[in-house]
C-alpha cells in the first residue's frame, strides 16, 4: 500500500472537515476512496452512487489521467501520486 494524496474539489471539502488534501493509502484508486468513504461517510455518498459505481457528476484522476478512461477504480497508484476528485457543473 502507498500513502497517496487526495485533492478534493471545493464543493465537496464541507463534507471531509473542510480540508483540501487527505492522505490516504491503497493500491487501487477503489482502495483509496473505500478508505475515504469510512473516514467521511457524507463524502463517501456524494462520491459514489453504490459501493462500486461513481456518481455521473464526480471526475476521479490519477495525475492528468481520468479514471473512467483507464481502469476505473481497478487502477493502479503508486507511492506520490495525486488522486483528484472534481464535480461537474452544469446548468444553462
Amino acid at each position: 500500500m502507498y500513502e497517496i494524496t487526495v485533492k478534493l474539489a471545493a464543493p465537496l471539502r464541507k463534507y471531509a472537515a473542510d480540508q483540501r488534501d487527505l492522505h490516504l493509502s491503497g493500491a487501487t484508486v477503489g482502495e483509496v476512496l473505500e478508505q475515504m468513504s469510512v473516514t467521511f461517510p457524507a463524502l463517501g455518498t456524494r462520491v459514489f452512487k453504490s459501493p462500486s459505481e461513481l456518481n455521473n457528476f464526480i471526475g476521479v484522476y490519477v495525475g492528468r489521467t481520468n479514471i473512467r478512461e483507464s481502469d476505473g477504480l481497478a487502477c493502479s497508484i503508486r507511492q506520490g501520486d495525486v488522486v483528484t476528485l472534481v464535480v461537474a457543473v452544469a446548468g444553462g
